[in-house]
């Protein structure tokens, strides 16, 4: 695995992992992206989270799984727009404790051949309401730092 290192999600919430790790658009290769962040909650709740992905996409609270999914581009899998990135792509729950809770996003870049446009991802929670993103209270979820890093060769469980 590469260093992990400090990044902020683009315009409109959007984290471009080709641009933060590259892509496997030479090849099969099979990389995985790992993006992680923090929420504060003051409370035990379940947030209703919009997301929007590239390939295929796991998402853990506190090392629990809850949500995978595949959006392939041009194939019986695509989601959304064409299998194109959006908010759209999906929704599901996601369950808070009250105090830290640690969002980890992995994403596999497992593009085999053709154009290849890229791949990340988007998450927009209902409300924020008792929250607290990243490292700082009251910051907005587009502007919250996220943590990249790469491994290859591995998915996840």
């Amino acid at each position: 695995m590469v260093g992990a290192r400090a990044t902020r999600a683009q315009d409109k919430g959007i984290v471009d992992m080709s641009r933060l790790l590259g892509s496997s658009d030479r090849g099969p290769v099979i990389s995985l992206g790992w993006a992680k962040t923090t929420i504060l909650s003051d409370r035990d709740q379940t947030k209703r989270v919009s997301f929007g992905w590239l390939r295929e996409a796991w998402v853990y609270v506190d090392g629990r799984k809850v949500f995978a999914a595949r959006n392939l581009y041009g194939t019986a899998t695509s989601r959304g727009p064409g299998g194109r990135l959006s908010l759209d792509d999906a929704s599901f729950d996601l369950p808070l404790k009250k105090g830290r809770n640690d969002i980890v996003v992995a994403l596999d870049d497992n593009f085999s051949g053709g154009q290849h446009f890229g791949w990340g991802f988007a998450m927009r929670l209902d409300s924020v309401s008792g929250l607290q993103m990243g490292s700082g209270a009251g910051s907005a979820p587009a502007n919250d730092p996220v943590r990249i890093s790469r491994q290859a060769n591995e998915r996840p469980m």
